[in-house]
């Protein structure tokens, strides 16, 4: 073989190995990213993305856990915890400041095509949360729930952790037959854990406060 065409056989080798490794590593940043619409509105909010500005439309982000936020004049910031493993890429990502301000409550009455975009926009973003809520807790479907002797609710925080509250109905008065009162509340409390984890929820790992009334 001519020095020539080796020459050139090394070079299209060379290529050729090039393309391999930048596919593989696009197809590596791939697997660990995802590429999810972000909508503000107000359309022409400033949008963040753990602190970084970013611009609406499609945004690339690494798979895990991030802070989204968006800002206005006039508008209060607002703050979206998100987690990939809960988005549906095939839905937009809302995000809306807040208009506590009475400039952008006028804002919003001289724009009221905005203002029904926002209450679209609010309906979708109720839906995914409640969503996110009952895949990462579903005892929450089941939530109030109320027996003769006990009640179950629950709240929870900005970032989803779920705290539930029981609350006990003893028969007897406290200041009449005490032991008998701490032995209705006793009772009634373990009767509740009982259902719960009968839900599958693991007592030990959420934040449980009792009450008595």
């Amino acid at each position: 073989m001519e020095p020539k065409q080796k020459r050139l056989l090394l070079i299209t080798g060379g290529a050729v190995f090039g393309l391999f490794i930048l596919i593989a590593f696009v197809s590596l940043l791939a697997g660990h990213s995802i590429t999810v619409n972000v909508v503000a509105i107000p359309e022409d909010s400033s949008i963040s993305l753990d602190g970084k500005t970013i611009k609406a439309g499609k945004v690339r982000m690494s798979r895990g856990e991030h802070t989204l936020t968006a800002t206005r004049q006039f508008f209060d910031k607002a703050t979206r915890k998100i987690n990939t493993a809960d988005i549906d890429t095939a839905q937009p990502l809302y995000i809306l400041p807040i208009p506590k301000s009475p400039s952008a409550i006028d804002y919003l009455t001289k724009n009221p095509k905005v203002q029904q975009q926002r209450e679209s926009a609010g309906g979708i973003i109720s839906i995914q949360n409640q969503q996110i809520i009952t895949k990462k807790y579903p005892i929450v479907g089941n939530l109030p729930y109320k027996t003769l002797d006990f009640r179950i609710d629950y709240s929870l925080d900005d970032e989803y952790n779920l705290s539930l509250t029981i609350t006990t109905f003893p028969i007897a008065v406290q200041s009449e037959d005490a032991a008998r009162y701490n032995a209705d509340v006793s009772r009634y409390k373990q009767e509740a854990l009982a259902y719960l984890q009968s839900q599958k929820v693991d007592t030990s790992k959420v934040s449980i406060t009792y009450k008595t009334e």
